[in-house]
C-alpha cells in the first residue's frame, strides 16, 4: 500500500492553527505566502504575542513607500553573526534581557533591517542627516562581541539640592546596567535598560553622556529623558521617524560620510560599589566616566 501524498496547502485549518504557533518569525512570514488559506490561518492562530507584534511591525514596514528603496545599503553591508552567541555574551555580563529584544535578535529577518540598527551591520559613523536609509550616528549594536554598559540614574532635585545649579549627591541615585543601542552626532544615546529600576525593559534616551533622570517624566537639569515602553515600541517609533525623513524622491540617495569625532563616554557594566557613587559628585562622576572610557574609544570606533 502506497502512502498518500498530502499537499500541505490542503491541510485542515485546525491542524494549521496548531502548527503555526510553533514557527519562528521568518517561517511564519513565509507560511503566510503559501496560499490564501495559510494566510488566513496565520491571522487567526494563537501566535506568541511578541512574535505577533514582530510580524505586525514587519508587515507595516514592507508596506511603507521607502522600504524597497532603503534596501541598497543594508544588503551591501550585511554580515553574518551568531545570534544565540550574541545573546549569550550579553547574558554572561548581566543575567537578564527583555524577551522582545531577545526574540528580535533571534528571529528578525536580517534583510528587513531598517534604519541601520542591527548587529549584522557595521558600527561605522554616519554623520549625514537622518533619512529613511539610516539614522545619523553609530550603530553600537554592531560592535561584536557586544558589551553591557552602565547608566547613572539620578532623582530630581529641589532648589535646596541645586546650589549654584550643581546637584548635591543623593543616596538614592544609582548605577544601572544597560545596552547602548545608538549614538547620534549630538552625543545623545539610546539605551535598552536592564536591571531593577523604573526603566527595566524600556528604551531610554540619554542627553548627558549616560546620565538619566528618575522617576519617569521628571528631571532636574537634563533636556529630558524620553522613554519607549519596550523594544518593540521603539522599533515602531523608529519606523515612523524614518518615514518622516522620506525625501520627495525615494531614489535620491544621501552620501554616507564618516567624520571622525569624539565618542560619548562608555563604561562597561560592573556591579557597583555603592559607596563609591554616594561619595562622588555628579561632576566628578562624569569626569571619571570620560577618563575611563578614553581607553575604549579605539575599540568602539573599529
Amino acid at each position: 500500500m502506497h502512502p498518500t501524498n498530502v499537499n500541505l496547502p490542503d491541510l485542515p485549518q485546525d491542524i494549521l492553527y496548531d502548527l503555526l504557533p510553533y514557527l519562528p518569525l521568518q517561517s511564519l512570514i513565509a507560511a503566510r505566502g503559501v496560499c490564501r488559506t495559510w494566510h488566513h490561518a496565520a491571522e487567526l492562530a494563537d501566535i506568541h504575542p511578541i512574535r505577533r507584534e514582530l510580524l505586525n511591525i514587519y508587515l507595516d514596514l514592507i508596506d511603507r513607500p521607502w522600504f524597497l528603496d532603503s534596501r541598497k545599503w543594508p544588503l551591501e553591508n550585511l554580515r553574518d553573526f551568531d545570534r544565540q552567541a550574541y545573546l549569550d555574551t550579553l547574558l554572561a555580563q548581566y543575567n537578564w534581557l527583555p524577551e522582545d529584544f531577545s526574540m528580535w535578535i533571534l528571529e528578525w529577518p536580517a534583510r528587513a533591517t531598517f534604519g541601520w540598527v542591527w548587529p549584522g551591520l557595521p558600527s561605522d559613523d554616519f554623520s549625514g542627516e537622518t533619512t529613511f536609509h539610516r539614522l545619523s550616528g553609530v550603530n553600537t549594536l554592531g560592535i561584536i562581541p557586544p558589551e553591557v554598559g552602565a547608566v547613572f540614574l539620578v532623582y530630581p532635585r529641589d532648589e535646596e539640592e541645586m546650589p549654584d545649579g550643581n546637584p548635591k549627591e543623593r543616596p538614592d541615585d544609582f548605577v544601572a546596567p544597560a545596552l547602548l543601542v545608538w549614538e547620534d552626532p549630538d552625543d545623545h544615546q539610546v539605551w535598552l535598560m536592564l536591571g531593577d529600576s523604573a526603566y527595566r525593559g524600556k528604551v531610554a534616551y540619554s542627553h548627558d553622556f549616560g546620565v538619566m533622570s528618575l522617576p519617569l517624566g521628571l528631571d532636574f537639569s537634563l533636556e529630558g529623558t524620553q522613554v519607549e515602553m519596550n523594544w518593540l515600541e521603539w522599533m515602531r517609533a523608529l519606523s515612523r521617524r524614518l518615514s518622516r525623513s522620506m525625501p520627495a524622491s525615494c531614489h535620491a540617495l544621501v552620501p554616507m560620510i564618516a567624520t571622525p569625532r569624539q565618542r560619548p563616554p562608555f563604561i562597561p557594566w560592573v556591579a557597583p560599589n555603592r559607596s563609591l557613587y554616594f561619595g562622588t559628585s555628579l561632576k566628578v562622576y562624569s569626569l571619571l566616566f570620560q577618563v575611563t572610557n578614553q581607553l575604549l574609544v579605539t575599540g568602539v570606533s573599529s
